[in-house]
């Protein structure tokens, strides 16, 4: 579709107010050339001035006196009276039409003022609907001039809203001259297609909004512009023109002023100390720039502002600061947003540089190490992040980087893939010594680590998948991994170490089972090489005791007989192999013998006709005590035990004879529960 004629030629003020002269016609301009007298007298007696106007419209004619009053009646059957009442109108029009495009032309609109153009109408003496009428007409034929480019000027929205001063237009005028516009816009475009109208870049599109917008901006208070009820109303009629809703009038007019103020926002950063925020209010005010729309703009303004002072050496000097601290107070940013919006730039930086210093300290030699937390800390000054902020960047940096091979060796982990979960666990730890590395380099650092804070990050998802880890690599690796190595994957993990034993416990104990079995099967026994193997592998004391402890007491519980001396030397060598003190073992010797103790005091009690042990087998009860290992006590118990199971039949026999002898038959009955 062609453009419209609408868009056709760029409009001057000066021309929009010459065509209003012209459009008025001849008659109105003879009567703004002469005055109001000829004027009013037309109005009273049409035909005692047909023939001065008749002299003034022939071809070559001039202003005559009463000489053409002759003439008159022919002009007045013609029509001429209604054409001089018109003209009388017009003749004011074109006065103030004419005042108006010598003050656009100038490009001075404080040459006419309000009280002149009052001052015509009354010499005019019009009646007030008809002079408002056409006051209106003017602006409304200049809206319409404006009208034919599609883009706001700031420049427009000041004519207009002079203009509207000037002719002392109120709310309903102005209304009517909007209205009037858009349905002569609307008629303009009624059949362009949907797809032009939508087209946010196309010039008709364009030409709605600027409607929409200086309607809006003509009720929005502006100082011109008047209440939120005149503003309903009246931009309500020009939207419903273009059947258009209110979010969408706000969004175009939101488009609109939105590249007004971002230029007034460059130039209060041009002019940064002669700008302050009652002027970038009062802009917003007339733009019509909402509070979430000024929000968004003054922090990408201030964001901007502090990418170009960071610069290419990502420093931020006192004058930096100053300016950006000046340009918060300009833009009402608090001081807590300015330092987020500036550590929204800083960090990232300072993140970047982490993430760098930890890799090199992987590979880095020695010297190259040491400069690496200096460098940190120097970026760290000239980025002006305070020691604690610093910290908690590094170790927020750091515990993102360690998240990396982590979520991979999870990965892994759950796909079985055993070589893909230990690969990124040694990735895991290269990251952990790089950051062990910064962080004893850097005096600001000293008490910070960025795998305490992984590690924190983990507490929070559970035990299991972190003890999968710790146990695949222990097993894979528990033969040729240090113990400080160790110590870092389970801190990094965060693996308890009580955890740890568990795992570590788990993963030898089969191990040891195998290794000591083979031992003692040798003849002679020889657990060197286990205790070896168990200093080797940090195998946990616990587990080792508990192990060589349940050696002895199987080897031990393998005859219930009475140890012959050859017995009790292999069972002590075996004690002194593993390492087993006397109260080690005890406790399974006792519960070993002290059964075979009571029934070797039986047979002895029985061998004396009694519950009495003869003199002679008392001495070999002894003698047994002292083979068997067992102390006085336990013996004594034993005994003790053997002596109750001995007289036990015997004193219950005394006891029912005894019963019978005395109690009668009820009374034995009823003790021994008899009917």
């Amino acid at each position: 579709i062609a453009p419209t004629k609408m868009f056709g030629g760029a409009p001057a003020a000066s021309d929009a107010f010459g065509k209003i002269v012209s459009a008025d016609g001849p008659i109105a301009d003879l009567f703004a050339k002469t005055g109001p007298g000829p004027a009013v007298a037309a109005s009273r007696s049409a035909v005692a001035v047909s023939a001065a106007v008749a002299g003034a419209l022939a071809p070559g004619g001039a202003l005559v006196g009463v000489a053409g009053a002759v003439v008159g009646g022919g002009l007045a059957r013609f029509g001429v009276a209604p054409a001089l009442v018109e003209g009388r109108f017009k003749a004011m029009q074109a006065k103030v039409a004419g005042m108006l495009r010598d003050a656009a032309t100038a490009g001075d609109w404080t040459t006419v003022s309000s009280e002149a153009v009052k001052a015509v109408v009354d010499e005019y003496g019009l009646p007030p609907d008809y002079s408002t009428a056409l006051l209106c007409q003017i602006y409304t034929k200049y809206l319409l001039e404006v009208m034919r480019l599609p883009d706001v000027k700031t420049a427009e929205m000041n004519d207009l809203a002079a203009l509207r001063g000037i002719l002392g237009m109120n709310e309903e005028a102005t209304g009517n001259a909007h209205y009037d516009v858009a349905v002569e816009v609307y008629r303009e475009l009624q059949w362009t297609g949907d797809d032009v109208l939508n087209d946010p870049e196309s010039p008709e599109h364009r030409t709605i909004s600027k409607l929409l917008f200086l309607s809006d901006r003509a009720f929005a208070g502006d100082g011109v512009g008047g209440s939120d009820e005149a503003y309903g109303y009246e931009v309500g009629r020009v939207r419903a023109v273009f059947q258009m809703s209110r979010g969408a009038l706000d969004d175009r007019c939101s488009d609109i002023a939105a590249p007004f103020y971002e230029r007034a926002l460059a130039g209060t950063l041009e002019k940064l100390g002669s700008v302050d925020s009652g002027m970038l209010a009062r802009a917003r005010a007339k733009l019509g720039v909402a509070d979430d729309a000024k929000a968004t703009m003054h922090a990408r303004c201030f964001g901007d502002e502090v990418d170009a002072a960071l610069g290419n050496d990502a420093a931020l000097s006192d004058a930096d600061q100053a300016r950006l601290d000046a340009l918060a107070d300009v833009l009402e940013l608090e001081k807590s947003d300015a330092a987020e919006a500036i550590a929204a730039k800083t960090v990232p930086i300072y993140v970047d540089a982490t993430n760098k210093a930890v890799q090199e300290g992987i590979t880095a030699d020695a010297d190259a190490q040491k400069a690496l937390g200096a460098e940190l800390d120097r970026l760290r000054q000239a980025l002006r992040l305070e020691d604690a902020t610093a910290a908690s960047v590094f170790k927020d940096a750091v515990a993102q980087t360690l998240r990396a091979p982590y979520a991979a060796a999870t990965s892994a982990l759950k796909l079985q893939n055993t070589p893909g979960a230990l690969a990124s666990l040694e990735r895991l730890m290269d990251v952990r010594k790089g950051v062990d590395v910064v962080v004893a380099s850097a005096p600001f650092l000293k008490d910070t680590g960025g795998s305490e804070s992984f590690a924190e990050s983990l507490q929070g998802g559970g035990k299991s998948l972190p003890l999968s880890l710790y146990k695949l690599a222990y097993t894979e690796k528990f033969n040729d991994v240090d113990s400080a190595e160790l110590a870092n994957l389970r801190e990094t993990l965060a693996v308890s170490d009580q955890d740890a034993t568990m795992i570590h416990e788990t993963v030898l104990a089969p191990k040891l089972d195998i290794k000591l079995g083979e031992a003692l099967r040798s003849d002679p026994v020889d657990v060197s090489g286990v205790t070896d193997w168990v200093a080797e592998v940090g195998c946990p004391e616990s587990l080792v005791k508990d192990k060589f402890l349940r050696a002895y007491t199987d080897t031990l519980r393998s005859s219930d007989a009475i140890p012959t001396p050859e017995r009790t030397q292999q069972l002590a060598l075996l004690q002194d192999a593993l390492g087993l003190a006397d109260e080690d073992v005890y406790p399974a010797r006792r519960d070993q013998y002290a059964p075979v103790y009571k029934k070797s005091a039986l047979e002895a009690m029985g061998a004396s006709g009694g519950g009495i042990v003869a003199a002679e087998y008392t001495e070999g009860l002894e003698k047994l005590r002292e083979r068997l290992g067992l102390d006085a006590a336990d013996a004594k118990a034993a005994f003790e035990g053997a002596a109750k199971q001995r007289l036990g039949p015997l004193v219950n026999d005394v006891v029912s004879a005894y019963e019978e002898a005395v109690l009668s038959p009820e009374q034995l009955a009823k003790k021994r529960g008899q009917d």
